[in-house]
């Protein structure tokens, strides 16, 4: 059992300090109980369960969701970018038409 973090970036209570963690992390054990429950609350973190030890063949499931959360954030950085492009291009072809 472990606990993904989802969102691009948060922070959590680890011990007596605030550590940043960004999408795909795993949680390490020092986060409580209390502040996982919140954390997963606030949508910002998913718990997952760990059923490789039970099956050998299942692959690791805190590793594919790392891997699932990596695809995410590189897929919305490139409809970000691609975004950014299409409003540079319109800027520029509206700078470009004459005012009547």
């Amino acid at each position: 059992m472990a606990y993904i973090v989802t969102a691009t970036q948060m922070v959590a209570k680890v011990d007596k300090s605030e550590r940043y963690f960004e999408k795909g992390a795993v949680l390490p054990a020092g986060v409580s109980t209390e502040e996982c429950k919140r954390l997963v609350a606030a949508g910002v973190v998913a718990y997952v369960k760990d059923e490789a030890k039970s099956d050998p063949d299942a692959g690791s499931t805190a590793a594919d969701a790392k891997a699932a959360a990596d695809a995410k954030a590189a897929a919305d950085a490139a409809a970000a970018e691609a975004a950014a492009k299409a409003a540079a291009d319109a800027k520029a072809s509206a700078a470009k038409t004459p005012a009547k």
